[in-house]
């Protein structure tokens, strides 16, 4: 890995406050040389910030992982330059699992929610070193990490894309065998991002979308949220998925949209994706 620890797929710079009523703050700056940042990284970074909250109250012993989400709100779009405010409310922690919500701001404009999330507790030694994440913690709650320290986001595209008439979707995603974000999530066991699946597979609706004809009477399609987002397994370096979406926009309205990602004939992800029509200033 080229990228030094806590610097590939880590997006809280700073922990401003956190308490024993299961409320934590924090803070991440969006790299100014950075293209784009997606909203799927905005997720990643409550999710982390909770898992902050998480750890630390369990001494560093256990550490949340897999991914249950019950809904993510979609508010506004982040750009490159800006600092995320993240909050974080956990209704429960113990050596079993985290449950929790959050909110992503930027000034006064509300980027992003999470509700109803779940993360299971498992051994810290299984996916890093604990006196690591112990001293990153301290790190964050002091003077913060260097900003800036994203060199790249962490996007893996979809190959194969392919559409057929009555409004399925389907492509690859090869997992990378070797990549810096692995050395964030997580040296000791790498592990595909839950939330990096989900960027492939809405950015593919996405892309289908903004591909159309521009006869087409189908209005302007943003994603307003994604539900019962669910990872059943591991996703390991160097697997091969094959990604579906069900049900993609008529002309006659937009809807919601199965997403489901497969490994050997197996499910290992699924989700519902939102999505709303814009509406066009009307001429005057």
């Amino acid at each position: 890995m080229s990228l030094d620890r806590f610097s590939a797929f880590s997006f809280v710079d700073r922990i401003t406050s956190i308490n024993n009523y299961g409320e934590i703050n924090g803070s991440f700056k969006i790299p100014e040389h950075l293209d784009f940042f997606p909203n799927t990284l905005v997720a990643e970074a409550i999710g982390q910030l909770a898992a902050w909250f998480a750890m630390s109250t369990l001494n560093f012993t256990s550490r949340p992982v897999a991914a249950l989400a019950g809904q993510i709100n979609y508010h506004g779009e982040v750009y490159p330059g800006e600092t995320l405010s993240l909050a974080a409310r956990i209704d429960s922690c113990d050596s079993d699992s985290v449950t929790y919500s959050g909110l992503a701001v930027v000034g006064e404009r509300l980027i992003l929610e999470l509700m109803d999330c779940t993360g299971a507790m498992l051994p810290q030694e299984e996916f890093d070193d604990s006196k690591l994440v112990e001293n990153q913690f301290q790190l964050l709650e002091t003077i913060g990490a260097k900003e800036n320290r994203l060199a790249a986001v962490p996007c893996i595209q979809v190959t194969n894309l392919h559409a057929d008439a009555i409004g399925t979707l389907e492509a690859c995603l090869i997992i990378p065998d070797q990549a810096d974000f692995f050395a964030d999530h997580f040296p000791n066991k790498p592990v595909f991002p839950a939330t990096l699946l989900m960027y492939a597979l809405t950015s593919m609706v996405m892309k289908k979308i903004n591909n159309r004809s521009p006869h087409s009477t189908i209005p302007n399609i943003n994603i307003s949220a994604m539900r019962r987002v669910k990872v059943r397994s591991w996703i390991e370096p160097g697997e091969y998925l094959s990604l579906k979406a069900e049900f993609l926009p008529t002309e006659r309205s937009p809807k919601s949209v199965k997403l489901t990602a497969n490994h050997a004939g197996k499910l290992v992800a699924s989700a519902l994706l939102e999505l709303t029509a814009i509406e066009s200033p009307q001429a005057v």
